[in-house]
């Protein structure tokens, strides 16, 4: 689970939480030219003596956070790590899962014991060979520093033992119903294993070395990521010679790249985006309501470090707020109508957990009822502008932040500062990047509310889990609790018996529903667009083609031309540049680029 996209999928996550990029055919004569000029500067992927390169180009408008596995939050540095480190087990594109590091397993008849056989022929990209004790150490460290997007997949974990090489023993406190659906990055101990617990949160992970399908060559935070293949990786080589991400400052700016063929395939478009595209036929568009929500948030912290509003700890006032939003006119107006309304926790993709609420359990667009929670909670008078007085005669006023690069999501906040204005709440907008707005709910819960999304897992868990009260400081970004919420969370995750895990999944989502710690505004839908005519080797996985939690795609892929035995030269420049390139050789060359950004999927 990652914070909304919204760039590589709007919003998003991540997590995140997702870049441009640039291709062009030039007509060459006689031998090998090569001319590259770029406003931002460039890098080549591999020396021009190679034979033959394609580079997979992925576009968006979200950047990576971080690297670190250990403070990364985002869709966009999820999808990377989906890429350059591996886990026990994998999903495939029917979301089952199947060996990975791990090629066989089995469980004791009390569900308490699992044991792990891990292969023996994989290495690191630097060369050391993968054991058992990256794998301890690993989910060791991740629970010791109750790391960000991956601490709540290892719930319930009691102890690890390693008794060779090539077996690792876990044993767990209850039966662990989500033990095959761990997405743990696992690391190098060799490396990782040297660094204090401050080290480890600070550490900039530069080399990313890792066992995964492809490895890092250069991340320029908020311009680029380079990814090349790993050749020697051992479920096959990627067909193509490398990935890179790379984000826009604008949607305009991204779907020129992909008219211009100067990236492959774009994430996490609107409708309004994709209008002009549909009419091209080498472009095809796919159209997906995802795992991820937009929820507007509420600073819900109890104690007295809180810099929120207390009215807010108010349940009728929560509840009022959402009764004055008008969900299916943000969806249509803020969102351009893609993706839906929304109010449980679990999206509706995600239709094995997904709780479909009665009309009772909704607080749906109701002014009248708004106006009556907050009379009767004592917010019944108003001063000369029409704002209530709380009880101490001040307005009641809420400071309500949105992020900078969602379109969207600003536009949501200036539709719900005038819905809230209408029963007497007044707003205060402000826009600030992700960093700042992270910075301010986890530096002294300094806001009010805010706009954000997070994008969920195949297993309900870990969505679940960001709302308990150990991932308070941690995922818990509204400082919710609730040991109702808590107890179920943990029960369900012990259930094997699907339907009656289900009823205890059911019954958390009911109890988010009545309490509103987030109001649910949309589950997203979104457009990805590729450059049919450019690129190949893709099956769509619920009309997604990358950010499924599956990545078979990214093995498959390959540019078309490099298919068909064509030539290429790699590129890799800077998001918001401008790139001019020139190739050689007696033929016709596609130098592609690709991007990765808040859309890589959603």
């Amino acid at each position: 689970m990652k914070r909304g996209y919204e760039g590589f999928a709007e919003h998003p996550v991540s997590a995140g939480s997702a870049m441009g990029r640039g291709k062009k055919a030039v007509l060459c004569i006689v031998m090998a030219v090569i001319t590259l000029i770029s406003v931002s500067g460039g890098t080549i992927l591999a020396d021009s003596s190679a034979s033959s390169e394609n580079l997979i180009q992925i576009g968006g408008c979200s950047a990576i956070d971080s690297l670190n596995p250990f403070v990364a939050y985002t869709a966009e540095a999820y999808e990377v790590f989906l890429l350059t480190y591996d886990t026990l087990t994998k999903f495939d594109k029917d979301m089952q899962t199947v060996p990975s590091l791990a090629k066989s397993w089995e469980s004791s008849d009390d569900g308490l014991t699992w044991t792990y056989h891990l292969r023996d022929d994989v290495k690191w990209s630097d060369g050391e060979k993968f054991t058992s004790a990256d794998v301890k150490f690993s989910y060791n460290a991740y629970l010791d520093n109750n790391a960000s997007m991956y601490v709540t997949f290892l719930n319930n974990i009691d102890s690890i033992e390693t008794p060779d090489d090539y077996t690792v023993v876990i044993h767990t406190s209850s039966p662990k119903a989500d033990m095959l659906a761990i997405n743990a990055p696992i690391l190098p101990e060799h490396i990782w294993g040297k660094m204090t617990a401050d080290e480890l949160t600070s550490y900039d992970n530069a080399d990313c070395v890792g066992t995964g399908c492809y490895q890092l060559v250069e991340w320029k935070k908020g311009e680029s990521c380079l990814l090349k293949a790993n050749k020697e990786y051992f479920a096959g080589a990627p067909a193509a010679d490398g990935v890179v991400f790379k984000q826009f400052a604008t949607t305009d700016n991204l779907t020129q790249a992909l008219k211009q063929g100067e990236i492959d395939i774009t994430l996490s478009l609107s409708s309004s985006d994709v209008k002009g595209l549909e009419k091209q036929s080498n472009i095809t568009t796919y159209y997906s309501v995802s795992n991820e929500f937009t929820e507007l948030a509420f600073n819900c912290k109890a104690d007295g470090d809180s810099k929120g509003n207390p009215a807010l700890l108010k349940k009728d006032v929560r509840q009022a707020i959402e009764y004055a939003i008008n969900k299916d006119e943000i969806v249509k107006l803020a969102y351009s109508g893609d993706g839906v309304s929304a109010y449980s926790l679990l999206p509706a993709s995600e239709k094995k957990w997904h709780y479909e609420p009665t009309a009772d359990e909704t607080h749906a667009y109701n002014v009248d009822k708004a106006n009556a929670l907050l009379d009767a909670a004592g917010y019944d008078k108003k001063n000369s502008d029409g704002i209530r007085l709380d009880e101490n005669g001040d307005p009641l006023t809420f400071s309500l932040i949105s992020r900078k690069d969602s379109a969207g999501g600003i536009k949501a906040g200036e539709m719900i500062k005038s819905y809230l204005e209408k029963i007497g709440i007044g707003v205060k907008l402000e826009v600030l990047d992700d960093g700042a707005l992270n910075d301010r709910i986890f530096g002294g819960a300094d806001f009010d509310m805010f706009i954000w999304g997070w994008v969920g897992d195949v297993d309900p868990s870990t969505l679940l889990g960001v709302l308990t009260t150990a991932n308070i400081d941690n995922l818990n970004d509204v400082y919710y609790s609730n040991t109702d919420y808590d107890a179920l969370v943990e029960k369900q995750a012990t259930i094997l018996d699907l339907k009656e895990r289900q009823q205890a999944v059911y019954d958390a989502q009911k109890i988010l529903l009545d309490e509103v710690p987030y109001c649910l505004l949309s589950y997203v839908g979104s457009y990805t667009a590729v450059r049919s005519d450019l690129l190949t080797g893709i099956t769509p996985i619920n009309n997604l083609i990358f950010g499924s939690s599956c990545f078979d795609n990214y093995l498959t892929a390959t540019t078309k031309d490099a298919a068909a035995g064509g030539k290429t030269l790699l590129w890799i420049g800077i998001g918001a540049g401008v790139v001019v390139l020139a190739a050689v050789l007696v033929t016709v060359i596609v130098v592609k680029k690709k991007k990765s950004g808040n859309e890589d999927e959603e």
